[in-house]
């Protein structure tokens, strides 16, 4: 069982998009506190122009609060504003209007305030539904590690405690996870890293052409690219490191 741990990010960039394909389970970390300066909710695209963030606003933000906690403004109004953002940027792209459609399903809700991990819920619904043959994925608050009236886990031995209770033999981790634990730390046979970098692709399909920019959302790679090969695209700009092996 090759498992991946990652907070949300709607609108994930190619590395995320990359981790989804490989594991068997991706479990989403909405247990732990929000940073205000985190991805939970936004991502860069660039498409005819410089690099911006793509944002869906939160509402009542609290660093206090869970990241399950946190919602997001889904109303017809804030849908209207980032599609019309994309639409600016990304409008004659050849993938342009499924990419559009897959925005507008994801952020298609009738409230105008929705739960931040609904919301990438959705997402990861809508890129299976896209063609993506994303794992499987789980909330971290549905694995009841943390109970109440039981001990609370944090940190590293939380990170074990879902490894141990999704049964995971591999564990694919994010490139700075090595700045967190030693090897050993994980109580798993295998720790693989990620090292991902966008390799140019064609991006740059209008007249007013800018340089390629490396690393955005997988918004602009599935703008540029078809699904088969968007797929490829990150397979060849990932390398798993092997950083514990208990063989």
């Amino acid at each position: 069982m090759k498992v991946s741990i990652m907070q949300p990010n709607i609108f994930m960039w190619g590395g995320l998009l990359k981790s989804l394909l490989d594991s068997d389970l991706h479990v989403i970390r909405d247990d732990v506190k929000s940073t205000k300066n985190s991805r939970f909710n936004r991502n860069r695209i660039a498409g005819n122009s410089d690099v911006i963030w793509l944002t869906i606003p939160f509402v009542k933000f609290r660093d206090n609060k869970l990241i399950g906690e946190q919602y997001l403004n889904t109303s017809h109004k804030t849908v209207q504003k980032i599609k019309q953002i994309y639409t600016s940027r990304y409008k004659g792209y050849k993938y342009y209007q499924d990419t559009l459609n897959l925005i507008s399903s994801t952020l298609d809700f009738q409230s105008d305030e929705t739960l931040l991990c609904d919301v990438y819920l959705k997402f990861l619904k809508e890129l299976k539904l896209f063609g993506f043959p994303i794992c499987e994925f789980t909330l971290a608050s549905s694995l009841e590690i943390n109970k109440n009236g039981e001990e609370k886990y944090y940190g590293l031995e939380m990170v074990n405690k879902i490894l141990a209770k999704t049964k995971a033999e591999t564990y694919l981790a994010a490139e700075n996870t090595i700045n967190y634990a030693q090897p050993d730390e994980y109580k798993v046979k295998n720790v693989m890293l990620q090292k991902y970098e966008d390799l140019p692709y064609k991006n740059l399909d209008l007249e007013n052409a800018f340089q390629f920019n490396k690393n955005l959302s997988s918004l602009d790679i599935i703008s540029n690219l078809s699904v088969k090969d968007a797929i490829e695209h990150v397979n060849l700009s990932n390398n798993w490191k092997l950083f514990k092996n208990f063989n």
